[in-house]
């Protein structure tokens, strides 16, 4: 067995050291630039931030707090302070500042480690007293940071030499709390977790999607590099940006949780459905088969004809996915097995490490959970019911150290005999194989006497809810009855209408579902509480109902009273900010060190619409200073006329400085690009007529290839064309060539980061709009990778209600065929055809009435239905 003083950090440095110059992270940046760090590469900078955290005064057993979205520099913080001797205490970039002041005088923290957005949430209290640490780009000491660690700080308390971690787990059942993770169990997970699920067969790139501050995040980045398997990072991970890093890189395994494979597949299934009747039937009917296959023989007999459907989820070379946290319901796991991929299934918590259960991958038993990963880990139930359900406990050598300076619960979390109580509750076959059942804090307690799983009755109302997103909990609403009341959470934003329309669609189909699983409370919800890696927060879900009125939508809401402000420019910023926020602010109280983005619920989007807001307000544009880094204090700032950084752009450029100038031979270099195009293709335009002539309007078309702003406007005269603008990528800005291309488009720049502004952008969109000029803006951003839809945006909806004006669909077809974005050539032929292009203008839609999210879903839904005819 181990010793304490093992440390893994020591077994990450070998293996990078026997790397060498072979690559061990690629990191793929926000604006498209690719990042190579060799395994020198890494070590190097594991030596440098080691030694960094020393020079800067800090001690062996000393606490750093580390945040910041998954990339390379996380990583090497991480094992820099761990090789120093000083533990990490690693939190969830979102915390709010006032967890954030709770977390570091807990944790008696001697310096910070987070990225730019981040560290603008450190408390005011502190920047004299530690050094504050940059890791967005590299790891260095920001600007106006202290350089050393003040003297006037006790030395730290509570150390520990065998804790190697400190998590800050945002758990289902309870509030925040420190999980001290020992060496020993860091090790543990490095020598066999990646062999037990299966990583270590294929040395290739994996995706690392899951947090660094969630135990299976941190996992999977450790033990691919122990593995010296090539890590691959994505900077502001999104859905839209993992289905197409399936498509772009070589990945053979990848982690990630229930929720996202759920989405993948239902995805993938509404994919299959709206192909040919026949060919929809025949492929379900191979899942079929090939699911009995696997199971019954453990062949793989259909993974051929399925390929091109894997393909487009996860690309053509994955083969194991691995789920990390909960337990995969039964269906999930089916519809991977039947598609041919090898899909573990790890049951475990941050205070049993990953070390638990997985699935048997010789085991096709979708019924079952999996079985313990090692013989050093002993499982059992206790409090075993009729039905041989009871809670699982563990005793393991990977168990946690301790739930940090909290000794009343980490006893109570333990059993006589020196078991860990999971909470889970679960079955335990003749053979050993473990079921987990559902949580026992979350368990619903019905009327007769049965305990039950939430998760059993969501299932059960799946079909009905179809779309809509919801929970449920059990919430004992009279302390006379021992049973719980079922309560259904629903997310989203409805009216009074939708609401009804909801609860009658449910009571009129509530006979479908068995008596005891039925609901009998349905609540609406902007948004469900959930924690860092999707995992629903039912014990806040029973908070609301135990508060909950009918104008009460979200948490922030309950049992407070309406904040009213003063006629102040202070009190009227603060009411621009609660109209534009994405979360109802209305109960609480702005400070002025808040920042929009992390602490009030802004995007990219709602900044451009608050920008509106107070120029309305205070007739004074402040577009171009709004930034992820913008705070309420700044705006006071620009209000005053005191000096203000303005945003700092990816790329450099004016954006009044676009569109840039045409002349007479750009206009005929353009009209014989078209005529080329119509040469080459066959081209048709449809439906010019629904387009109104006598004002402005936004045109919206599907996007899937870079040639699609030109052939769009080749079908437009060229005296319409001189009052139409397209909003385009920035990057086109960098060079000659892509300046051109945005000359011959009258198009304008855009900052299309998350974290970016495109406000100055949309606000010159406006005033064009305001003019009785119309703009070309492409919803989904970016071109997909498959021809399909990909999300859209709510930019082109948002500043069509501003100023009025209709959205006209448009829907591009044949353009993949041509141009695909994963394709190196351009194609003139599909099965010996010429291919047709065809481009339909929908009839004007207006978003009077409609939510911006509505505006944008109809959109979406008319270029949708076009597609599909």
């Amino acid at each position: 067995m181990l010793n304490n003083e093992d440390n893994f950090a020591q077994m990450i440095e070998t293996s990078l050291l026997e790397l060498g110059s072979k690559e061990a992270i690629h990191y793929k940046l926000e604006n498209g630039k690719e990042m190579s760090f060799s395994g020198n590469d890494v070590l190097d900078q594991i030596n440098q931030t080691a030694e960094l955290l020393l020079n800067l005064g800090l001690k062996k057993g000393d606490r750093v707090l580390i945040a910041s979205k998954v990339s390379p520099y996380y990583f090497i913080s991480i094992i820099g302070a761990v090789k120093a001797g000083i533990v990490p205490m690693l939190v969830d970039h979102a915390v709010s500042s006032s967890e954030l002041q709770e977390m570091m005088e807990l944790g008696e923290v001697k310096s910070v480690l987070g990225m730019d957005f981040f560290i603008k949430k450190i408390p005011e209290q502190y920047l004299n007293l530690i050094p504050i640490i940059d890791i967005t780009y590299g790891v260095r000491l920001s600007e106006n940071s202290v350089n050393k660690v003040s003297d006037k700080l006790p030395p730290t308390t509570n150390v520990h030499p065998e804790v190697a971690l400190l998590l800050f787990s945002s758990g289902t059942t309870s509030k925040r709390k420190g999980v001290e993770i020992t060496h020993i169990s860091e090790v543990l997970s490095l020598k066999d977790v990646a062999r037990n699920t299966n990583c270590t067969n294929y040395r290739s790139p994996t995706l690392a999607v899951l947090p660094f501050s969630h135990i299976a995040g941190l996992s999977v980045a450790l033990g691919h590099i122990y593995f010296k398997s090539t890590l691959f990072m994505l900077e502001n991970v999104t859905a839209l940006k993992i289905a197409n890093a399936f498509q772009e890189y070589d990945l053979r395994y990848v982690t990630l949780i229930p929720k996202i494979y759920e989405g993948f597949m239902n995805k993938a299934i509404e994919s299959i459905k709206s192909k040919n009747k026949l060919i929809s039937a025949f492929l379900f009917k191979c899942m079929k088969a090939n699911l009995f296959m696997r199971k019954k023989y453990g062949i793989n007999l259909f993974k051929g004809i399925l390929k091109p459907i894997r393909k487009k989820m996860f690309g053509k070379n994955l083969v194991y996915l691995c789920s990390g946290g909960t337990a995969l319901p039964k269906e999930t796991m089916d519809f991977y097995t039947s598609l041919g991929y090898t899909l573990v299934n790890v049951y475990a918590s941050t205070e049993t490490s990953v070390n638990m259960v997985s699935t048997d991958l010789k085991h096709y038993d979708s019924s079952v959970t999996g079985k313990a990963m090692n013989n050093y880990i002993d499982i059992k139930l206790i409090n075993i019911d009729e039905n041989g359900v009871g809670e699982l406990v563990v005793k393991s050598p990977a168990l946690f150290y301790g739930y940090f300076k909290d000794e009343k619960t980490t006893k109570e979390s333990y059993t006589d005999d020196g078991y860990f109580k999971t909470g889970d509750l679960a079955k335990i076959s003749a053979d050993k194989h473990i079921t987990i059942v559902g949580r026992r804090k979350e368990a619903i307690l019905l009327q007769n006497g049965e305990k039950i799983s939430p998760d059993l009755v969501e299932s059960s109302y799946s079909k009905i809810m179809g779309e809509h997103k919801y929970a449920v909990c059990g919430v004992q609403l009279n302390k006379a009855n021992e049973y719980d009341t079922v309560f259904m959470f629903i997310e989203g934003d409805f009216n009074e209408k939708e609401k009804a329309d909801i609860k009658q669609k449910l009571f009129f189909e509530n006979g479908q579902i068995p008596e005891n699983y039925r609901v009998s409370e349905v609540r609406f919800i902007k948004d469900l509480p959930k924690t860092s890696v999707g995992k629903i927060q039912r014990f806040q879900l029973k908070d609301i109902a135990l508060n909950y009125s009918d104008d009460i939508d979200t948490v922030s809401t309950v049992s407070k009273a309406m904040i009213e402000e003063d006629d102040s420019i202070e009190g009227r910023v603060r009411n621009c900010i609660r109209e534009c926020s994405n979360l109802d602010l209305s109960q609480v109280d702005i400070k002025n060190e808040m920042n929009l983005y992390n602490d009030l619920g802004y995007d990219s989007l709602k900044l451009y619409q608050l920008s509106i807001a107070l120029e309305k307000a205070f007739k004074k544009d402040l577009s171009e200073f709004f930034t992820a880094e913008l705070t309420v204090q700044d705006i006071f700032n620009a209000l005053e006329s005191q000096k203000q950084k303005k945003v700092e752009l990816e790329y450099t450029y004016n954006v009044h400085d676009y569109p840039l100038k045409r002349g007479s031979k750009d206009e005929k270099m353009f009209l014989r690009m078209g005529k080329l195009f119509r040469m080459l293709y066959k081209t048709e335009y449809i439906g010019w007529k629904n387009v109104p002539k006598d004002k402005a309007v936004i045109f919206c078309p599907n996007h899937t290839s870079e040639l699609d702003p030109l052939v769009l406007c080749f079908g437009i005269s060229t005296s319409y064309r001189k009052n139409l603008f397209c909003i385009c990528w920035d990057k086109f800005t960098a060079t000659k060539k892509g300046r051109y291309f945005m000359k011959l488009l009258n198009a304008i720049p855009i900052d299309r980061r998350s974290i970016g502004n495109p406000a100055a952008t949309l606000k010159v969109g406006t005033e064009y709009l305001n003019n009785n000029k119309s703009l070309v803006i492409f919803p989904e951003g970016t071109r997909t990778y498959d021809g399909s839809l990909g999300a859209f945006q709510n930019g082109a909806a948002c500043i069509a209600q501003v100023c009025d004006v209709p959205i006209i669909p448009v829907t591009m077809i044949g353009m993949y065929d041509a141009f695909a974005k994963t394709k190196k050539r351009y194609n003139l032929f599909k099965n010996g055809k010429r291919i047709r292009i065809k481009i339909v203008f929908g009839k004007p839609i207006y978003g009077n009435g409609l939510t911006t999210n509505e505006f944008t879903e109809k959109v979406k839904q008319e270029i949708n239905r076009t597609l599909s005819k």
